[in-house]
């Protein structure tokens, strides 16, 4: 596929060209706005060949601290208990200890300025009554940690505490790729 690159003249042409002849605005996407001004400008003579652009980069199919909420939950309701909530400051907190861990390379509860998981929570804003922490390192896929989880029992006696309401989950990759799990628990 080529591109062509307008100057800002020709494309303002087309688009004043195109304003003036559209009766009806369709639900037309920027893209193809620009698709169309693109075809006019080739039409008028008026355009520059350039490299293609880069593709846009690839979605990941789901969330992973979606699908890790989503098992701990299953997991919670098969025990009777109520669902989490993600809460956007418990995965504030969440995220940034990821982040440290990834940073650092190192899989631990305490943080490098020396924090727990209460003070992260504190930290970002969320006041809080009772907390817990799972942490991990390695694991490449949502099912793979919480899997690893649910296999301790301390880490599934969190997942389980019926005292929890809130939850927020993160992955941070080090610099050699390697991901770092977060998964707080608070009320």
């Amino acid at each position: 596929m080529r591109t062509f690159r307008t100057t800002a003249a020709t494309t303002a042409a087309v688009f004043i060209a195109l304003v003036t002849s559209t009766a009806v605005v369709s639900s037309a996407t920027v893209a193809d706005d620009a698709a169309t001004a693109h075809d006019s400008a080739l039409r008028l003579g008026n355009a520059q060949l350039v490299s293609d652009p880069p593709p846009p980069p690839p979605r990941p199919a789901s969330d992973p601290a979606t699908e890790v909420v989503a098992s701990a939950n299953a997991t919670r309701a098969a025990a009777g208990l109520a669902p989490l909530t993600m809460h956007p400051l418990v995965q504030q907190a969440a995220l940034a200890h990821s982040r440290d861990q990834a940073a650092r390379n190192a899989m631990t509860h305490t943080g490098s300025d020396g924090s727990k998981v209460g003070d992260r929570l504190t930290a970002a804003g969320y006041v809080w009554w009772t907390c817990a922490e799972n942490v991990a390192s390695g694991y490449a896929t949502p099912s793979a940690v919480m899997g690893a989880w649910l296999a301790s029992a301390g880490h599934r006696q969190n997942i389980l505490n019926p005292a929890f309401v809130h939850v927020g989950v993160a992955v941070a990759y080090s610099a050699g790729g390697v991901p770092y799990w977060t998964m707080d628990f608070a009320a």
